[in-house]
């Protein structure tokens, strides 16, 4: 467990840690190639009453893990759409906004990710977006989505 151990010549605290197995007081050290240095929190189990070294969650993954260039694009979304379109209401407000992966793709081309804006009446602000995200969506079958 990290404690201040003493202050050196400037009077700045030293951090020092005790040994997981002998309990001794140890110096830490960084890895000097990538500057990291490890540190283990400890925690209060309310059952043993015992001070314990925490430890991450973890989380058993089971089934098919595949990862397909198609999860990829959805998952990087906006950062990687090369085509994007954009149609306004009478009153000039974002109604549609769309985004396809393909520079220059037709607006009856599937894979389309479409978002539609719905605005206040006695306001006019923006009170709720809907996304529209299938590989058959298409920019011009936009209005049947919401």
């Amino acid at each position: 467990m990290a404690e201040i151990l003493e202050l050196d010549a400037n009077g700045r605290n030293v951090a020092g840690a005790r040994d997981d197995s002998s309990n001794e007081v140890i110096n830490l050290y960084s890895d000097g190639t990538s500057k990291t240095l490890r540190i283990n929190n400890w925690v209060w189990n309310t059952s043993s009453l015992a001070w314990e070294r925490m430890k991450q969650p973890s989380l058993e993954l089971t089934g098919d893990l595949t990862v397909t260039l198609g999860d990829v694009e959805r998952l990087l979304a906006h950062r990687y759409y090369l085509e994007h379109r954009r149609e306004f209401d009478a009153l000039g407000r974002l109604e549609y906004e769309g985004w396809h992966t393909t520079f220059g793709a037709a607006t009856n081309a599937a894979g389309w990710l479409i978002k539609k804006y719905l605005y206040d009446a006695m306001t006019e602000n923006c009170v709720r977006e809907r996304t529209y995200e299938n590989v058959a969506a298409t920019w011009d079958g936009r209005a049947g989505y919401f």
